[in-house]
């Protein structure tokens, strides 16, 4: 309060639109980055579900492969296996390195037999890189599912927060705003009471000319005070100065009216000896 008692008006309404576009950018900043975190663990959870889905149609695609319809078969579940695992590269690499080397013995072992004759041989052997190249996948796989449902979990937690966290947010501003204006139109309304006060006072006719506005703020207003002072006492002088001259002129005027009575009985003193 004291420090805006040194600030004039325009400044404090500047200080006051300032506040004002502050809050606001807070506040959108606040926005920004709230949706900016929702929208990375809605990706990350998009990229997990993506992943899962990927590993379950390689699982699937791999079903084929166990067929007596192996030959077939064969062309197509190597293509569809190749996009699956391409897609797993594509959202978790983590996860397709892990699977890569295993996958890529499979695959080389098993785009040899296209539209050949498997012996039992080769057969067993391909069955042999597939059952490998499963136990890689099914622990990739449970873990994808829980890495789902916790990032699930963590969206909808998320939410929750960022909800408590605008409100939260918006009151505080609110308050501070409010209390930051109430503040600042205080500076400015207790300089115009001190003034008013003066003014009603002289207005009625009943003013006391010694009384002098005190204002504290070095504003516009206590620009006005001071030149409001210096008007009163200009009037305070010229009033002092009447009254002075009217004393003096009550004087004079009995001094005139006690000489016309001595002259009159003068004369009366002297027509009576003639």
């Amino acid at each position: 309060m004291f420090l805006l008692n040194k600030i004039n008006i325009k400044t404090k309404g500047l200080i006051l639109v300032f506040t004002i576009l502050f809050g606001f950018i807070i506040n959108i900043g606040l926005n920004v980055f709230i949706f900016n975190r929702a929208d990375n663990k809605y990706h990350d959870m998009e990229y997990a579900l993506k992943t899962e889905k990927s590993l379950d149609a390689l699982m699937a695609s791999s079903l084929f492969l166990n067929s007596s319809e192996t030959k077939k078969t064969l062309s197509k579940s190597i293509i569809d296996m190749k996009i699956n695992v391409g897609d797993v590269e594509k959202f978790d690499k983590k996860t397709y390195l892990k699977i890569k080397n295993n996958f890529d013995n499979f695959i080389n072992f098993a785009s040899s037999l296209v539209n050949k004759k498997i012996a039992v041989k080769e057969n067993d052997k391909g069955l042999k890189l597939l059952e490998e190249l499963k136990s890689k996948i099914i622990p990739l796989l449970k873990t994808t599912r829980f890495n789902v449902s916790k990032l699930n979990s963590d969206y909808k937690e998320f939410f929750i927060q960022s909800r408590y966290m605008l409100i939260g947010g918006s009151l505080l501003g609110l308050l501070f705003f409010m209390f930051f204006t109430s503040v600042m139109v205080k500076s400015i309304t207790n300089s115009v009471d001190a003034l008013s006060g003066i003014a009603i006072d002289l207005a009625n006719g009943s003013g006391d000319l010694t009384k002098r506005i005190i204002i504290n703020s070095k504003d516009e207003i206590s620009y006005l005070a001071q030149n409001l002072n210096k008007f009163i006492s200009k009037i305070h002088e010229t009033v002092k100065i009447a009254k002075e001259s009217s004393i003096d002129n009550e004087k004079i005027s009995k001094k005139l009216s006690t000489d016309t009575i001595t002259m009159d009985k003068r004369s009366l003193e002297e027509l009576s000896f003639v």
